[in-house]
């Protein structure tokens, strides 16, 4: 199984890839914006309302993001923006963050939320794992009207 860097050099390339490995970054994609979405929707790895913020921390963050404190992983954005689907096979399809500092911001979030909920939060929901089931159904109806040709007259 090999493996094909989507992202080189800060750009993506999609050009090289074979027809398989086009489907699981669609899928991968997909996948990886559901995660996204119910991250900022205020949802732990179970679909549950996550922990609210320290008091301390909710302060700030409110001061400097001007918006509402709440455990949205959006206090910067670069982390979440910088999430992406980097590498992809036949059968599947990495997601990373590209710099060293989101890595370890991850890692320790990860680790919080293991804490606080029993789940982190790069992680597939119930939500998360229909919809891009959902998703794949779609991709593998769409891929099927072109390999399948009907009989004329049947």
């Amino acid at each position: 199984m090999l493996n094909v860097r989507v992202y080189v050099k800060k750009q993506i390339s999609i050009a090289h890839l074979s027809f398989n490995q086009t489907q699981m970054l669609k899928l991968g994609t997909v996948g990886l914006a559901t995660v996204k979405n119910r991250v900022q929707a205020v949802k732990d790895g179970n679909d549950a309302q996550s922990p609210p913020l320290t008091t301390k921390y909710a302060r700030r963050k409110s001061r400097v993001t001007r918006r509402a404190a709440v455990r949205d992983l959006t206090y910067s954005g670069k982390m979440l923006n910088n999430l992406q689907v980097r590498t992809v096979s036949d059968q599947v399809a990495y997601a990373s963050l590209s710099t060293r500092a989101d890595r370890k911001k991850a890692l320790f979030h990860t680790e919080f939320f293991r804490q606080r909920t029993g789940s982190g939060w790069l992680v597939f929901s119930p939500t998360s794992i229909r919809d891009t089931a959902k998703a794949a159904y779609q991709i593998f109806q769409e891929t099927l009207r072109y390999m399948v040709k009907q009989r004329p007259g049947g």
